[in-house]
């Protein structure tokens, strides 16, 4: 990730919250996680009906 900032708030008698900034991804960058989500899918579905097909 470009650009990202990583703050830690919180003190002794509370509790502490961990924020993480970044700027937006990108159209491709969006576009190759849902081709891979996809493609995941599509393999799972595979290997699920050659199990019932047995």
């Amino acid at each position: 990730m470009k650009n990202t900032d990583i703050g830690i708030i919180g003190g002794a008698d509370g509790p502490t919250s961990i924020v993480i900034s970044s700027q937006r991804l990108a159209w491709y960058e969006i576009a190759a996680i849902a081709l891979a989500i996809i493609i995941i899918a599509y393999i799972v579905i595979c290997a699920i009906r050659k199990n019932r097909n047995r």
